[in-house]
């Protein structure tokens, strides 16, 4: 990754026009003309590129007319194709910017005061962040680096350089990827293995577990939504349903004077975390080893009922052709806990399928609720913390849908 003495090639004129400036790196052409400011040019809105191109190495994409459309990585085998870092014209992207933007990214985090409540927290949210491709999360001295991009995999030694004098220099990296980016953009990342470590959030402490962990090894997403609930949860008789490794229901235990606590998960092993946890944190969670459905329609032949439930599901879309059973699977979800519910209790329900949008979500809960014969009051509509930060022209993004209801039965 060469250093580039030029930050900004001469910009086009204010009124407008073709880009007239040299470009700092090879060209890749979009297909017609090109106004929008999304991070992502798709498989079909490029029309061809230079010789010197290098995949994974930058680029500047402007449109049939020579209009600038910005500078950022192409790889033509993946379906995002093109993947905008930055819009400026001219933009030339090397280390100087890339220290630049994970410098902007770290200050975010700590004008919101993120770092102070925990030792656990996303350092860079990819495209929320202006560096598609590249997620880095924060678990105590470890950070995990997630690269779905060629270009940040090539560009992973002068990344840790950067990573550690902007947030320590005592820091251990570890690099992964999801199967389909190592195969489509051709990552190479060095195998290693790390063991657990505990992180803090709010007073709660947690064991993370790099090795079987979903995600980068635990849902950082749910940091403030957790402190919620533990806040909401007082004197009630609490169902954390999906638990995983006890997030919900620990912090409710420890922060929030619950009557009782009951974690259910159909995950033996994340169960056995979740118990190590409630062990770390001194104290007493009932852990149920069951299948969510089946768990939550054999309560409605019982007496037993909860007046507080939280719903935080696996993401059961990942592509459009799973998204009409996804979304029955939520709605009758939603039904069953709705019926295992008392009258006027609290129901903290999710969705993590980006395919579903929040307004989707809310049409799918008020069907729950009408099929259940319940009443609900959308107290609030929540979504990550202030660690993961959306941008406006990315709306994709916006993945994480948490409905805090108050739920009435019908008379």
């Amino acid at each position: 990754m060469a250093r580039s003495k030029r930050k900004t090639a001469e910009k086009e004129p204010a009124a407008g026009g073709p880009f007239r400036g040299p470009l700092p790196h090879p060209r890749v052409e979009v297909r017609g003309k090109h106004t929008q400011r999304h991070p992502w040019l798709m498989k079909g809105q490029l029309a061809g590129w230079d010789k010197e191109v290098v995949v994974g190495e930058p680029v500047c994409f402007l449109d049939a007319g020579g209009y600038w459309v910005g500078s950022g990585f192409f790889q033509p085998r993946s379906r995002v194709q093109g993947r905008i870092l930055a819009f400026e014209p001219g933009a030339c992207i090397d280390i100087d910017w890339l220290r630049a933007a994970i410098e902007r990214a770290v200050e975010l985090r700590r004008l919101w005061g993120v770092p102070d409540a925990c030792n656990a927290y996303r350092v860079i949210n990819s495209e929320g962040d202006g560096l598609s491709g590249l997620t880095v999360d924060r678990y105590g001295d470890v950070l995990v680096v997630q690269i779905r991009s060629l270009g940040f995999a090539r560009w992973r030694k002068p990344l840790a350089g950067i990573l550690r004098d902007v947030l320590g220099s005592e820091l251990e990296l570890l690099w992964v990827t999801e199967e389909s980016s190592a195969r489509i953009e051709g990552i190479q990342l060095p195998i290693r293995t790390l063991p657990a470590r505990t992180i803090e959030e709010y007073g709660v402490r947690f064991e993370v577990d790099f090795q079987d962990g979903h995600k980068t090894g635990f849902f950082l997403d749910q940091r403030e939504n957790r402190q919620l609930v533990a806040e909401l949860s007082r004197g009630r008789h609490l169902l954390d349903v999906c638990c995983y490794t006890g997030g919900f229901g620990i912090s409710a235990a420890v922060n929030g004077m619950p009557a009782s606590v009951t974690g259910v998960d159909l995950d033996e092993k994340a169960l056995e975390v979740a118990r190590r946890n409630a062990a770390l944190n001194e104290v007493e969670v009932d852990f149920v080893h069951a299948d969510a459905f089946r768990f939550l329609k054999d309560l409605r032949d019982t007496q037993h009922r909860f007046d507080a439930i939280v719903l935080d599901p696996p993401k059961f879309a990942r592509r459009k052709s799973e998204l009409q059973r996804a979304e029955q699977t939520l709605i009758d979800m939603n039904r069953h806990a709705l019926n295992a519910s008392k009258p006027n209790s609290l129901l903290v329900t999710c969705s993590c399928a980006g395919l579903i949008s929040n307004e989707r979500f809310c049409d799918l809960v008020r069907l729950a609720a009408r099929r259940a014969n319940r009443q609900l009051q959308i107290v609030e509509i929540r979504g990550p913390g202030p660690d993961h930060p959306l941008s406006i022209d990315f709306p994709e993004g916006r993945y994480l849908h948490v409905l805090i209801a108050w739920v009435r039965t019908l008379a």
